[in-house]
């Protein structure tokens, strides 16, 4: 009987084929596991935007109109872009809002801002909101911080 790897033994042969064979497959499922979490990871990232986005929809219809001074601004550090879309920058706005119902009261909202809309909010700005007469804590800028203000994709459930 003949060598299956000249110069090895058939035995030495069988060993180093089922070796290649279970590094491969090793190899498999460690990129399934990595796939796997870059997804969830992904989804969470997601998430959070279209749930930013959804509320700022729902409030655009139902909610209530009022001011709000803007008392802080600080990047959380993610990042989101839609297809050729600029880029958007996650940022944390701490609000102090008057609605002109009873003492105005601080919250703070999770906004997506373009570089554009970066311009419009300062510290110490007034800006327009939109906020939940049953949830006041429920607050969404006006006419900035919604990426996908302009984009239907049928994600957002308003």
């Amino acid at each position: 009987m003949s060598e299956i790897i000249p110069g090895l033994g058939n035995e030495w042969s069988l060993l180093l084929g089922l070796g290649v064979l279970l590094f491969i497959g090793l190899l498999l499922l460690v990129d399934r596991l990595t796939l796997r979490a870059a997804i969830k990871w992904e989804e969470k990232e997601f998430k959070d935007v279209t749930d930013s986005a959804a509320l700022a929809a729902r409030l655009k219809q139902n909610g209530r109109s009022a001011t709000a001074k803007i008392l802080s601004i600080a990047e959380i550090g993610k990042k989101f872009q839609i297809g050729a879309s600029m880029m958007r920058a996650g940022v944390t706005i701490t609000l102090e809002v008057s609605s002109g119902y009873g003492k105005p009261y601080q919250t703070t909202v999770i906004a997506y801002l373009s570089p554009f809309e970066m311009n419009k909010v300062a510290v110490g700005a007034t800006v327009p909101v939109r906020y939940d007469p049953q949830d006041p804590s429920k607050v969404s800028l006006v006419d900035v911080g919604s990426p996908f203000e302009n984009y239907d994709s049928g994600l957002i459930k308003k």
